[in-house]
């Protein structure tokens, strides 16, 4: 587990965001100084193509995506966060130095 402000666990049972979520930002979000996020967009995009991937065993053996190490069962959970992160319209994951300091619903590229 890493280290986490006050604010970021407010924040966290504040707005909705599940451990997962923050996991799976961190594995497989884009990073944007000390951002991670996720925007709905990458959000489908990931959701499509693991999707392609579970019902096509073939397709898995061409692709190096860390998720696809996990069991199926570990596979359809990531699957499941993602499909929660793009209904919120993507996550943002603010970390300073090894420090989760806050977390917030993405609302474009302008934002915060």
């Amino acid at each position: 587990m890493m280290h986490v402000t006050r604010h970021f666990q407010q924040r966290v049972n504040q707005r909705g965001i599940s451990q997962k979520m923050i996991d799976c930002v961190l594995q497989f979000g884009i990073w944007k100084g000390d951002k991670c996020l996720i925007s709905r967009k990458l959000a489908q995009a990931c959701i499509r193509q693991w999707q392609q991937l579970l019902q096509d065993p073939k397709r898995r053996l061409k692709t190096e995506l860390a998720w696809l190490e996990g069991s199926r069962k570990e596979q359809e959970a990531w699957l499941s966060c993602m499909k929660k992160i793009a209904d919120k319209g993507g996550v943002v994951v603010v970390m300073v130095q090894g420090v989760l300091v806050t977390t917030y619903n993405y609302t474009g590229a302008g934002s915060h």
